[in-house]
């Protein structure tokens, strides 16, 4: 089950169980951790990354803040499906909301607030995934190869609306920040988001088909994008545009065939 409400910037998600990778190894012994697993990027429209964390004693509720170094990425949505606080907000147990955050009342394009608000029953001690963040490029082009990605501890005056807080069992909320482990997204600049849209209208339909044809039979201009090895009518990826592609986006376009592979990712 998933609900997904979106008010005035707000994304309030309500997420069933489900699987998520959870959290590898031993639990660092540290009271509260954050981290994230270091993520290769390819530049495309999208991608996701998991955090995770750890708590030593109940949790009864978390207040996250992510910033990041780059205003070319930004958060579109959070997901709590599969990781250990999917249960303690279902049905009614609680609530998860995620949403732009703010530094002086402020919107910032590199901050975001997540907050776990479990109602009948606390999340027990222990590590593991708590939700998947899903990116968005801002832009069309990323030029910057490393972003990080950390903890924001900005305040506003004696405000802590802008710092990373838990709340457990047996310590009121802001008495302690948990360790962050600061991780990385790495941006490779192979943007290939545009393989078998020949006629760039965001969709792969009749047209395109049409498209694909003229390259391959009649010798039609093929667009080969400036970040992309490969041009949009080589949508199987094999350095050549003919039959085998026309067979292919024939199967996207009106079977539900695969999409086109894009070359980045490969």
């Amino acid at each position: 089950m998933r609900r997904l409400l979106r008010t005035a910037g707000l994304v309030l998600v309500l997420m069933a169980s489900s699987g998520l990778t959870v959290l590898a190894g031993v639990d660092p012994g540290v009271r509260d951790t954050i981290r994230f697993d270091p993520v290769a990027w390819n530049g495309d429209t999208a991608f996701s990354m998991t955090m995770y964390t750890a708590t030593d004693e109940l949790l009864k509720h978390a207040t996250i803040i992510l910033t990041w170094s780059s205003p070319k990425i930004g958060i579109d949505s959070v997901s709590l499906v599969g990781s250990r606080w999917a249960a303690q907000v279902s049905g009614g147990n609680g609530f998860f909301v995620a949403d732009t955050g703010r530094v002086g009342g402020v919107k910032s394009p590199v901050h975001y607030n997540i907050s776990f608000i479990p109602f009948t029953a606390q999340l027990p001690a222990g590590s593991g995934a708590a939700c998947r963040i899903f990116w968005r490029r801002n832009g069309p082009v990323v030029a910057d190869p490393i972003i990080v990605v950390d903890s924001s501890t900005t305040t506003s005056g004696t405000s802590s609306q802008n710092s990373t807080m838990f709340g457990t069992s047996a310590l009121p909320a802001g008495n302690f920040i948990p360790v962050f482990k600061r991780d990385t997204i790495q941006v490779s600049l192979c943007i290939c988001d545009r393989q078998g849209d020949l006629n760039t209208d965001n969709v792969i339909d009749v047209f395109d088909v049409i498209a694909v044809i003229g390259v391959a039979f009649s010798g039609s201009l093929d667009v080969q994008d400036p970040s992309c090895p490969a041009t949009r009518g080589d949508v199987n990826k094999d350095g050549v545009t003919d039959v085998f592609d026309v067979i292919y986006i024939i199967a996207t376009a009106f079977s539900g065939g695969a999409p086109p592979v894009n070359p980045c990712t490969l």
